[in-house]
């Protein structure tokens, strides 16, 4: 399927089971509301980088772009 605009929700960010620091949220789209997980101190970094935010809070409501294949959610990206 094509790509798909999403909403992101639910930002959180800790250790939760990984036991290392990851960032965690809902993405919702129109049919679908899948959880992604961004775990490893580089991949945050490289993720709060790309955001350009300093409070990853301020990215609930934010547009992104989804990929929704067989039933399964994948981040792609937020919208620029």
């Amino acid at each position: 399927m094509d790509e798909q605009m999403g909403i992101i929700k639910d930002i959180g960010m800790g250790n939760r089971d990984a036991g290392e620091p990851c960032i965690w949220f809902t993405v919702r789209t129109i049919t679908y509301s899948f959880l992604h997980i961004i775990t490893g101190a580089e991949k945050i970094y490289d993720f709060i980088s790309d955001c350009d935010v300093s409070d990853i809070h301020n990215l609930n409501g934010k547009p992104c772009r989804v990929r929704i294949e067989d039933g399964i959610g994948t981040f792609l990206g937020l919208l620029k």
